[in-house]
């Protein structure tokens, strides 16, 4: 039988464990609190990320960047996270200091699943950032075929231009993403849009070096004898710079 000394001298110790347990439980929401809105979006579950985020102020916060938890969703590529924040008010057209939307963000990480449950959302498709970027152009530049595809038939406008008056056509030939080229001509881009320096994408895909595109925007309807503010055409253009087989599409 346990003797009242036994008990008396296990008290201290057990004291001890329950302080200590009640340190670490405090310490963990304590921890909890202090992490970023990237960090929990990142790294925590979607259970953990709803106790979180469990009132309309939470969901619509900013972090020390600029960014809400539905941007960095979208950076992140979370979806399910996405898709909680929006079903719980999440404001879908928030943008960064840059003037970047989630739809944006998500456009130019490739993250194809995101940007799928923003244009469910009706995200606008041709928002533009600080430097009148769309999530077109980004896409556009970036690669991304699957989410190019998405942002047509969203109804994206093709011809935009961002402030340097460059398109995603433009924006596409140099890259030389040809598949991203053909979507873009077959959804009705201006192939001899110019930009701020004059040049069409057909001069850009020159200055390049991107033979197969020069091919396929001459094949399209390009216009060859275009100059740009300098007075250089496509074809001055591949004789300077001694391009041989770009030059071959362009005589």
């Amino acid at each position: 039988m346990t003797s009242y000394k036994t008990i008396k001298k296990g008290l201290p110790l057990l004291f001890i464990f329950n302080l200590f347990m009640s340190f670490s439980f405090a310490k963990e929401t304590k921890d909890l609190k202090a992490k970023s809105i990237s960090e929990i979006i990142k790294r925590g579950s979607l259970k953990d990320i709803k106790s979180f985020f469990n009132n309309k102020k939470k969901i619509n916060s900013f972090d020390h960047l600029g960014k809400s938890p539905l941007m960095h969703a979208a950076i992140v590529n979370r979806p399910k996270v996405a898709l909680f924040l929006l079903k719980n008010g999440a404001n879908i057209e928030s943008v960064t200091p840059l003037g970047q939307t989630s739809l944006l963000l998500a456009s130019q990480k490739g993250n194809e699943e995101v940007v799928s449950v923003l244009l469910n959302y009706k995200a606008d498709v041709n928002s533009k950032d600080k430097w009148q970027w769309t999530p077109l152009m980004v896409a556009s530049l970036k690669g991304h075929k699957e989410i190019v595809t998405l942002l047509l038939k969203a109804k994206a406008k093709v011809n935009l231009k961002n402030i340097q008056g460059v398109s995603a056509l433009t924006l596409a030939s140099v890259k030389g993403h040809k598949k991203i080229l053909r979507q873009l001509i077959l959804n009705k881009a201006l192939l001899n849009i110019k930009d701020k320096k004059g040049r069409t994408a057909l001069i850009h895909a020159v200055r390049k070096n991107r033979p197969f595109v020069v091919k396929l925007l001459l094949e399209s309807g390009a216009d060859k004898l275009i100059k740009d503010n300098e007075g250089v055409s496509a074809l001055h253009l591949a004789k300077k710079l001694k391009f041989k087989e770009v030059q071959k599409y362009l005589l």
